[in-house]
């Protein structure tokens, strides 16, 4: 006899006068589960340590909420309702499995019409989340216009799960990708997905580390368009926030490039239409592979737009580059290319996080551009060095990404930018393109014998070392 408690397969407990009859008929008949597709994606991601707190829109009876903290039991959870009835059957769902941890709130979401509506923005502005949370929406067509209102809270987000009716699913996915930070993992329509009726939207914002500008966030609207218009009117050269610059293009994209680098090699080549370090370019488009790239040591972005166009569907390129006036510029190379899944930061890649100097002139007060490099001592005069901040890729890139392939073009700083990658390496064994193949003992007892790295080609002066052995 089950006392009108109806227990689901995955041992959530819930009185089944709490539960819509028709939700009830469809458990009974068919899979005793409530949205069977939905479900394998919630667990999915509940598996990753990494999601911290769960935000669930349209709690109904409870049963995500509850089916989260069955799944992780430190998990920060927060349940938000409109309808009076509901909160209380949640609450009676609560204390039948013994649960009184869940934060629930009761409130309307994307329904403008309604006096005790509010934007979520507005809801959870004084709510700590952290820094990956998982985000569940199931309002009734609400959701679109609970994304319009909510921007704010959605920079909080790193998954996103919305039960779609017919009339919004369209608008959802096309807000998601107007925000140009959300990649869409999963789009069915309503009525295609077998025991649920509606349709489902799954969204992955990247990056999900704080600290690193998205491209359309480098540069300020207004200044963008103040040097592009700039730059229209005089296409050989053009000034921004008064520094000189000249626009390049070749086949993979456009560039910015500083007028004080115009002398140097790499200028030249681009501003005659050639790519600079064409073969090792092809190469990297050519095994970006199904995973991100680290691009370091990336001058004005010369290779940016290449790798960009190369990246699988859901990868980013984490880009480093610690020179200012460089990064000024690849900024601007990535605006003028609309490039969105670019992660640029202003920082050098080392062993461990600090900060520390970079000689960016040479004795005669040239830029050095792609020549600067990290100082460890004292001896270089103080107006031909700048601060920069080294950061460590295993402390910057989320556990959970896939890493296909690193490039190193950082002036024999590579053994310490591969000891702050490590545990990525040893775990994913991406392709490894250096610039300078470090002669230190460590790169070959550790990379060379303990990995099994070898080389597979030499390019342009850098080296591709490609590792064949299982972790």
């Amino acid at each position: 006899m089950n006392n009108g408690i109806h227990t689901y397969q995955n041992g959530v407990r819930c009185w089944e006068c709490s539960i819509f009859p028709c939700a009830l008929e469809r458990c009974r008949q068919k899979v005793n589960l409530h949205e069977p597709l939905q479900e394998v994606i919630f667990k999915n991601l509940l598996s990753r340590k990494d999601i911290r707190s769960f935000v669930n829109l349209g709690v109904g009876w409870g049963y995500y909420p509850l089916l989260a903290r069955r799944l992780r039991p430190d998990l920060a959870i927060i349940g938000v309702e409109g309808a009076q009835n509901m909160i209380r059957a949640s609450q009676d769902n609560f204390l039948l499995n013994g649960v009184s941890d869940i934060n629930l709130i009761q409130s309307w979401l994307g329904k403008a019409s309604r006096a005790d509506a509010h934007s979520l923005d507005d809801l959870l502005q004084h709510v700590k989340l952290a820094p990956s949370c998982l985000l569940s929406v199931d309002i009734e067509g609400g959701a679109a216009s609970m994304l319009k209102e909510a921007s704010k809270t959605l920079k909080r987000v790193s998954e996103i799960l919305i039960g779609t009716r017919e009339a919004e699913h369209l608008d959802c996915l096309e807000l998601l990708k107007q925000n140009g930070r959300w990649v869409i993992r999963l789009a069915v329509e309503p009525g295609q997905i077998p025991l649920q009726p509606d349709g489902l939207v799954w969204a992955t914002r990247i990056p999900i580390c704080d600290g690193f500008p998205w491209p359309e966030k480098s540069v300020a609207y207004a200044t963008v368009e103040r040097w592009q218009e700039a730059a229209a009117k005089s296409p050989s050269s053009f000034s921004a926030a008064g520094c000189p610059y000249f626009l390049a293009q070749n086949r993979y994209g456009r560039y910015c490039i500083p007028a004080e680098y115009k002398n140097q090699s790499e200028a030249k080549k681009l501003m005659q239409g050639k790519v600079w370090e064409e073969e090792t370019v092809q190469f990297m488009c050519q095994h970006a592979g199904e995973g991100d790239i680290v691009h370091a040591g990336t001058s004005f972005g010369d290779m940016l737009p290449g790798l960009s166009s190369a990246c699988c569907a859901n990868g980013v390129i984490w880009a480093f580059e610690p020179n200012a006036i460089s990064h000024a510029a690849a900024k601007m190379t990535l605006q003028i290319n609309q490039t969105t899944n670019v992660i640029l930061s202003h920082a050098a890649l080392g062993e461990r996080e600090m900060v520390t100097g970079i000689l960016v002139r040479d004795a005669s007060g040239r830029n050095m551009a792609g020549m600067s490099r990290i100082v460890t001592d004292q001896n270089h005069p103080q107006h031909l060095t700048e601060p920069v901040r080294v950061m460590a890729l295993d402390q910057t890139i989320p556990s959970h990404r896939q890493v296909s392939l690193i490039h190193l073009d950082v002036e024999c700083y590579e053994v310490q930018a591969l000891q702050g990658a490590i545990e990525i390496i040893r775990a994913q064994r991406p392709l490894l393109v250096i610039e300078t193949v470090p002669k230190q003992p460590w790169f070959e007892q550790v990379i060379l014998n303990e990995l099994g790295y070898r080389v597979l080609k030499k390019l342009d002066g850098n080296t591709a070392f490609i590792c064949e052995r299982p972790n």
